[in-house]
């Protein structure tokens, strides 16, 4: 019934309960992770004002996959024992040898008939700074090659070309830096001393020597000491890198008070050494510092490696695992190590000697048996992939990347489509064609990848693939693995992305036909 009009409406009788301060009880956890949640952390609290995620790649393992990374990861740690890249490529050498690779000599192969040359799975030693792997594949050289390329070079301290000095009582050698570093992350921790020099033995013969003081159990550890917290925290300056090695004069107070404590440090060095060592030996030595001890898990779950050299130790070890794992090849495979990317790609044992295509390359066409010109086809129709690192996004460099473009530590491997910096200045940009090719290879073998670049777009870091891949004339492409802490004294690597970086380079060795990842021109 209507009400009449001009009468007030009625009000009508309210239904709902009257609101109390109550909150909800919390829904029940449904999940063993909401379970472990609830019972681990405050649940009136937030722990991230700004959150930037990725997919993981752990969650991409099949069952029983944790236990290959962990076994990966050790095997990898172990490697990162070798921290100068002599060493690297020796132990490289070493590698090879053990997987049934033969070493050649290139003379040798360009002179000798087929017959004699037997195996077809070789390398190639230069001079100890620059590595080769071939293996002949099931396919003619002119249909392709794979070649995959990682430095072996770390950044690290290195001995001045008059090193030794003595003042305030202290004895040490002056240092310089190889590579991008800044001196405050080589001061004040436990640094490993490798000489390679030609020095004279106890009995007076001269030898080549190899020497590593400081990365043994037992063994004396050197240090650059910087200025006390209570004058300066500003960047030391290069002079301050100083390494002692002595504060004890030599046992005779009437000898030169200049001299007596580097007398007594030298001849501490060679009574350690057991060699002759000189001044002069010194002074044509290579000395070089890096940061002493052993790769460890820097976390309880064993999912981050902490150790120094990871730059560029991780690729170059993916490298060798996947060459190696890779043993029926359709496709010619080739594995260069190399050294001096750190400082430019710059020196003997660098891509800029162009030993790959004036040499290697001619001798590889011989082992197939072919005429010249075999090769060139075989690099126009071939795939080429640069391994190297990059620094991804953390909560410690806000600002520092653009966070829409930026690797992420644990999301598998990045693929890197422009090396250049800012505007793409002096960088190698990959085909997009190739591109699309390429992680169609990476999805049939389920490996998780991301696209990233290092920086900013107000300021990109450049990677230095140009060289190689236009060297080449293949197709190329760079792939690299997240480092945190990248060039300091210590370097952090998820361990998953050490695992699938190397499963990426065996599926590139893998591939059984170019012509099911073609792409036709419309």
């Amino acid at each position: 019934m209507a009400d009449k009009p001009g009468t007030p409406k009625r009000k009508k009788a309210s239904t709902s309960r009257k609101r109390t301060s109550r909150r909800r009880p919390p829904k029940p956890p449904q999940t063993q992770a909401e379970k472990l949640e609830r019972e681990i952390f405050l649940q009136n609290r937030h722990h991230v004002q700004e959150h930037h995620s990725h997919d993981s790649a752990w969650h991409a393992l099949p069952p029983g996959g944790i236990s290959d990374v962990r076994r990966y990861a050790t095997g990898y740690m172990r490697a990162l024992a070798h921290k100068h890249h002599r060493l690297r490529a020796d132990y490289l050498c070493n590698e090879l040898e053990r997987a049934g690779y033969v070493e050649m000599d290139l003379e040798t192969a360009l002179t000798a008939d087929m017959e004699s040359l037997g195996n077809r799975k070789k390398f190639y030693a230069r001079r100890g700074l620059m590595v080769f792997g071939i293996q002949v594949g099931l396919k003619g050289i002119e249909e392709g090659m794979h070649i995959v390329a990682a430095h072996i070079d770390s950044p690290c301290l290195r001995a001045t070309d008059h090193p030794l000095r003595q003042n305030y009582n202290q004895a040490g050698i002056q240092c310089m830096h190889y590579g991008g570093i800044k001196s405050n992350d080589f001061m004040n921790i436990p640094l490993a001393m490798y000489i390679h020099a030609a020095l004279r033995n106890r009995e007076g013969k001269l030898e080549e020597r190899h020497i590593i003081i400081g990365d043994d159990n037992g063994e004396p550890h050197f240090f650059a000491p910087s200025a006390a917290f209570h004058y300066t925290n500003e960047e030391a300056e290069m002079d301050a890198l100083r390494v002692l090695i002595g504060n004890r004069p030599y046992n005779d107070k009437g000898f030169n008070p200049k001299k007596t404590v580097i007398l007594q440090a030298m001849n501490g060095l060679r009574r350690t050494t057991q060699t002759q060592i000189t001044e002069r030996d010194i002074e044509d030595a290579d000395i070089w510092f890096f940061p002493a001890g052993q790769a460890r898990f820097a976390d309880l779950d064993k999912s981050i490696i902490a150790a120094p050299g990871q730059d560029n130790m991780a690729t170059a070890y993916a490298l060798l695992r996947g060459f190696i794992g890779t043993t029926r090849p359709e496709y010619t495979k080739l594995a260069i190590w190399y050294s001096g990317e750190e400082v430019g790609d710059a020196g003997a044992g660098s891509l800029r000697q162009n030993t790959f295509s004036d040499v290697v390359t001619p001798a590889i066409t011989f082992l197939r048996g072919k005429e010249s010109g075999h090769e060139h086809k075989g690099l126009r129709n071939g795939w080429s992939l640069f391994l190297d690192v990059t620094a991804p996004g953390s909560p410690s460099q806000m600002g520092l990347h653009d966070v829409k473009d930026c690797a992420y530590m644990g999301a598998g491997p990045v693929l890197v489509y422009s090396g250049g910096d800012t505007g793409a200045y002096g960088g190698y940009d990959s085909d997009p064609v190739f591109r699309s090719m390429f992680r169609r290879v990476l999805d049939d073998n389920d490996i998780p990848h991301h696209v990233a670049m290092m920086g900013s777009q107000e300021e990109r870091i450049a990677n230095a693939s140009d060289i190689f891949h236009t060297t080449l004339g293949t197709r190329g492409i760079d792939a690299a693995i997240s480092i945190l802490g990248m060039h300091r004294g210590i370097e952090h690597v998820a361990a998953i992305d050490a695992y699938y970086l190397e499963r990426l380079v065996r599926a590139f060795y893998g591939v059984k036909n170019h012509a099911k990842y073609e792409i036709p021109l419309k």
